[in-house]
């Protein structure tokens, strides 16, 4: 020991600059750690956030599937932009293991938004818990949301409209979920995330050696489901995204049948849309369903200007009784090319065979009121003491006729010949009720043969009347009563044994039919808005549809109730 003293005395200078140092010790040990934080000596890695260390502890407790606590899971204190890819391991401090009590804790934490992520080592089960905050002031510790094991779900991201390359990263940031994309993904168009913890994340990120920051691959709220895998559309090209609800209960639709290849009226406004956020056109608008599928649409008006717009959005399937289906709409992209298809909403794989938005300008050219179908049976006006207007109507844009001599003529539409189901609807709005004469709305044939389908607004009366002639048989059948200057739904629907009536959604009188007859219409002339290039109709009309199939009381009931002004039945998020 005696020799060991004396090398220190030996090594240690001698004078006053010691006696200082001696002196002040505690002010010099106190500069230099402050001079080693300031320098960010081996304090700061991937799992922090950057800033003085602010807050003593951040803890909280996980619980095990079946409610009580879960032993032995680690936990990790993630920042909220990690990138498991290019963060690196987070720093010691910041990693734990529950205990008997399923608590766990980590220290010196500085100020920063985290999340926290606990998985189970024995089971596939995992937790986490989003956007903890640790403030900028000292507290002793922030107590965090208990968390409860479930087991993840995956998340498989549709690559329909992008360009992600091969060996970039897709990735959940603020956990250590990520994929790196290869040919067998680009090849099958989509990558999948497993594992990811049950809850609702607003990023998927991307980021390849070429971009500087990551892009977010989905604009709308991701919900992961236990078990489940949730398929979402990757649009990182699109910066904006709404949630669209679709209500078939009491308060909405109230329907209980399901709808299959149903075309949904989406109306958007300035309340419900910035349309200063999308092209001019409407070009960049997409819908996706919550399972991630591509939905096809029609744009009947985009109006930037008056801020409003129509579109009819293919719905695969509407379900009865529901209030909580949705889909998404995504828009904001400068460089996206328009997908607006009237032909696929309005399939005539589906039955449709004429569907007239009647949505065009005053025009009196060929071809001028367009047919949403293929089969583009479009109509030409045909003017004579005054001509057919475009007004606003039902869904957006309809005409008006004004019971003199102008029409719009389909020339020799045979699209209905042979049928043996048919259903016809419009919207009607008559000037006047009590028509001196038959007015036309939607007509196949002549007064004289009466071929089909033959519908007019009745002589004398206050109805919509349907005349039609199956084989050598003819049949007629009426609405109830409507009244002047307020808008109707009328529909005629027959299954091929027996029509029936409805006006406003509800089902009126019902005709026999023999079974197995055959709609003939094979003669005559084809009018919206006049009976045979007479009876014109006096008042407005809009979405005038002509199917070889019968649609049921409930596709009818819906139409109405989803097109009316009004409606309830869509509901933005």
């Amino acid at each position: 020991m005696k020799d060991e003293l004396e090398m220190m005395n030996y090594l240690v200078p001698k004078g006053p600059f010691v006696q200082f140092i001696i002196k002040n010790s505690s002010l010099i040990i106190c500069f230099l750690l402050l001079m080693l934080s300031a320098c960010g000596l081996g304090l700061d890695t991937a799992g922090t956030s950057s800033g003085g260390e602010t807050t003593n502890a951040v803890s909280g407790i996980v619980h095990a599937d079946s409610g009580g606590p879960a032993m032995g899971v680690s936990v990790t204190l993630y920042s909220k932009e990690y990138n498991p890819n290019e963060d690196g391991a987070v720093k010691e401090s910041f990693t734990d293991v529950t205990d008997e009590q399923g608590q766990y804790v980590f220290k010196k934490v500085s100020a920063g938004e985290y999340n926290i992520q606990a998985v189970s080592s024995v089971s596939n089960v995992n937790a986490l818990a989003q956007d903890v905050v640790a403030p900028d002031e000292k507290v002793e510790s922030v107590l965090v949301q208990d968390m409860s094991l479930q087991i993840p779900g995956t998340v498989t991201l549709s690559l329909t409209e992008t360009t992600l390359a091969e060996g970039g990263v897709v990735y959940i940031p603020g956990t250590n979920i990520s994929k790196t994309i290869n040919s067998i993904d680009l090849g099958r168009g989509a990558v999948s995330l497993e594992g990811v913890p049950v809850g609702s994340f607003s990023e998927i990120a991307y980021k390849n050696e070429t971009k500087v920051s990551a892009v977010n691959l989905t604009p709308q709220q991701v919900e992961v489901v236990s078990a489940d895998t949730v398929v979402v559309i990757a649009y990182p090209d699109w910066h904006f995204s709404k949630k669209i609800l679709v209500n078939t209960t009491q308060t909405g639709g109230y329907i209980n049948e399901n709808l299959v290849n149903f075309p949904l009226l989406i109306r958007l406004n300035s309340d419900n849309f910035d349309f200063s956020q999308a092209r001019a056109s409407g070009q960049d608008l997409r819908f996706s369903q919550s399972l991630g599928s591509v939905m096809d649409y029609e744009i009947e008006r985009w109006d930037s200007a008056g801020a409003m717009a129509e579109i009819w959005v293919k719905m695969d399937t509407v379900y009865g009784n529901n209030n909580t289906q949705f889909f998404y709409m995504c828009w904001g992209n400068a460089n996206a090319e328009g997908r607006s298809d009237g032909g696929v909403v309005f399939d005539t794989v589906n039955g449709f065979t004429g569907v007239w938005h009647l949505n065009e300008g005053r025009g009196s050219g060929s071809d001028t009121y367009k047919d949403a179908t293929y089969n583009r049976d479009n109509g030409t006006s045909m003017p004579g003491a005054a001509s057919v207007l475009d007004v606003e109507s039902v869904a957006g844009k309809g005409q008006e006729f004004d019971g003199g001599a102008s029409y719009i003529d389909l020339q020799t539409s045979d699209n209905l010949d042979g049928a043996m189901a048919m259903t016809i609807s419009f919207w009607c709005k008559a000037d006047v009720i009590n028509f001196s004469t038959n007015r036309g709305i939607f007509s196949r044939g002549s007064a004289a043969t009466v071929n089909a389908p033959f519908i007019f607004g009745q002589a004398d009366s206050d109805v919509i009347a349907l005349v039609f002639q199956t084989d050598s048989t003819s049949h007629k059948i009426q609405t109830a009563s409507l009244k002047q200057g307020q808008w109707h739904y009328v529909s005629f629907s027959w299954n091929g044994s027996s029509v029936t009536a409805y006006l406003d959604g509800v089902a009126g009188s019902t005709v026999m039919v023999s079974a197995g007859s055959q709609l003939n219409a094979t003669n005559g002339f084809n009018y919206l808005g006049s009976m045979d290039n007479s009876g014109v109709w006096d008042g407005k009309l809009d979405e005038i549809r002509s199917s070889v199939t019968n649609r049921s009381a409930d596709w009818i009931k819906f139409s109405y109730e989803n097109q009316k002004i009004g409606s309830a039945v869509v509901r933005f998020q």
